[in-house]
């Protein structure tokens, strides 16, 4: 299937191969041990995919002792289509960016751009390496 350039909703971002130009790692959400309400949960990131992708900054990210504090969409990160993220509990998603060190997003909902199974956005929030959830523990 040749992926053809398609133009976005919102900001108009043109997203063609040639405009792809970040790594990006897909990454699943283990949380392991514990029991109900049992000490010592420990958490792993499994790689699901690996992309090169696009990233726009919807809203800037407040902060609070380096983990993200927002509720809403900071990010969205554009890749080709993928029928195994596309299908996949979005809230077990997180994303990491290669130029962006010590920076992980958690994937909110993502959605097919065209409706032709070319690109799809993700929308994420920004939590740090540690979760707003988690840091609450």
């Amino acid at each position: 299937m040749a992926v053809r350039c398609v133009k976005t909703i919102f900001s108009r971002i043109t997203l063609c191969a040639g405009t792809m130009d970040n790594y990006i790692k897909v990454l699943e959400r283990r949380q392991v041990g514990g029991g109900f309400n049992g000490p010592g949960i420990t958490e792993t990131f499994t790689l699901v995919s690996e992309f090169m992708g696009k990233i726009e900054v919807r809203n800037p990210t407040a902060r609070f002792a380096g983990v993200g504090i927002e509720d809403g969409v900071t990010h969205i990160v554009y890749i080709p289509f993928d029928q195994t993220i596309y299908e996949m509990d979005n809230g077990k998603l997180f994303i990491e960016i290669e130029r962006q060190k010590n920076r992980r997003f958690k994937l909110l909902s993502c959605s097919n751009l065209d409706e032709q199974d070319s690109y799809l956005a993700l929308y994420c929030r920004e939590t740090g390496f540690v979760d707003k959830e988690a840091a609450g523990a």
